[in-house]
């Protein structure tokens, strides 16, 4: 697991997302291979798609694109 969010690099609230949702996995809630770290901002918006009840099965997936694509994201955003 990494210190910073792994979409947007913050180094704020940090949180553990767990990939597969434990509660339909449960096999997998210590498994350190379904957990990724992201800021709590990040883990609403893109591991709950700003709804709890739902996840994100695609998240590591968009984590990479997004970090991929981080310089140009920030410029358009005027970061």
């Amino acid at each position: 697991s990494h210190q910073f969010c792994e979409v947007c690099n913050s180094e704020k609230d940090g949180q553990v997302h767990h990939v597969k949702p434990w509660h339909l996995f449960e096999e997998l809630r210590y498994d350190l291979s379904n957990f990724i770290t992201l800021c709590q901002p990040c883990h609403f918006r893109f591991g709950h798609g700003r709804d709890w009840k739902k996840w994100n099965p695609e998240i590591r997936e968009l984590s990479k694109v997004v970090q991929e694509n981080l310089d140009n994201i920030q410029n358009d955003l005027g970061e």
